[in-house]
């Protein structure tokens, strides 16, 4: 198997390992078959030969070498963990050849009533450090939760749960409250309304000028949402809410900006953030429910990806402030302190 193949068919975690800094880089992959148990792939460098043994804890932060769970060949380049409670959630340590050690835990994880809940963790940093697993989280909406997904995501030790949307009933936040988790409000899609309305009233949107289009709503996301950034990132700089998920069942590109947002400001490159952001996996980003303001033509030619949406905010945000750490600095008010104090939180 090629790393090419390997591209394709799994979503893809590159981890340095930690031993030295003439480790060889070794790619890693980990899904959730239909049953339940973890499906592992791996590829090394030929030259590393021997065995890879596994080590399984539902704690990401604390994962003893001792007892492996599973053992196999380098060269079989995969093996299956039958879990025999799949309600929790598992971090495994690879030790490869009994010298290279990588982490790596499942990305995707499959909560009845929850949709598209992942774990923003393993991106890998220049400097050799990696976004510490299960510590953030992303998800779009979030519905009626039976006994089994609200163990299952307990398991996962979400705390706190972040509410960027501002329709989320009150019975369901306090249904998620009454089970204990910490449920913040910070509402970012209250504006939309009066985006698209200002897109009419200028007549952008009644046009065939995509990039006009892309170039006005990227300005109204940077220009109108400061303060609620801000409360995100105080939330994040305060060490007893994690882990947190992000959520918002109305418009995906929220959840993309703000996970876009802190994973700049960890140091992780942009390469890494398209890729998190493939797993959306939507050729839309117009919210349905303001879609109708859109001639069709226009919601055809509207940036017609999520990818290229983030491409022309980032390019628009170096346009405007240099860097997105001078954004970060100038509009979010995060200070050099406050990022080292991120990266102590979610970096390893």
């Amino acid at each position: 198997m090629t790393y090419k193949n390997l591209l394709s068919c799994l979503t893809l975690f590159f981890i340095l390992p930690s031993c030295t800094s003439r480790s060889p880089n070794i790619v890693a992959v980990c899904e959730e078959d239909k049953v339940g148990n973890n499906v592992i792939k791996w590829e090394t460098p030929s030259r590393i030969k021997g065995k890879v043994k596994v080590y399984a804890s539902t704690n990401p932060d604390r994962i003893p070498p001792r007892n492996p769970i599973a053992i196999a060949d380098i060269s079989n380049h995969r093996l299956t963990i039958v879990t025999n409670d799949p309600v929790r959630r598992y971090y495994y340590l690879m030790v490869f050849d009994n010298r290279y050690r990588i982490k790596i835990a499942g990305r995707k994880i499959d909560v009845l009533g929850i949709q598209n809940l992942y774990d923003i963790g393993g991106y890998k940093l220049k400097e050799g450090k990696n976004v510490k697993w299960g510590k953030l989280y992303r998800a779009g909406e979030i519905g009626n939760l039976n006994h089994y997904a609200l163990n299952k995501l307990k398991n996962t030790g979400i705390r706190t749960i972040v509410n960027l949307d501002h329709t989320f009933s009150e019975q369901k936040d306090n249904f998620l409250k009454n089970s204990g988790f910490n449920v913040v409000s910070v509402p970012l899609h209250t504006i939309g309304n009066q985006i698209y309305k200002d897109l009419q009233q200028k007549e952008i949107i009644n046009n065939d000028t995509m990039y006009r289009t892309s170039d006005y709503i990227n300005y109204e996301y940077m220009l109108k949402h400061q303060s609620e950034y801000k409360r995100i990132f105080e939330i994040l700089l305060n060490k007893t809410n994690y882990p947190v998920m992000f959520h918002c069942s109305s418009d995906k590109k929220y959840i993309a900006v703000v996970s876009s947002l802190v994973l700049a400001a960890l140091g992780v490159n942009a390469q890494s953030i398209m890729e998190n952001y493939r797993l959306i996996n939507s050729s839309s980003n117009i919210s349905p429910r303001f879609a109708y303001y859109f001639p069709a033509q226009s919601r055809k030619t509207t940036i017609s990806t999520y990818e290229e949406f983030l491409n022309n905010l980032k390019k628009q945000i170096e346009k405007s402030y240099g860097s997105m750490n001078a954004y970060l600095e100038q509009e979010i008010e995060l200070t050099e302190d406050d990022i080292i104090q991120l990266k102590e939180l979610l970096l390893e």
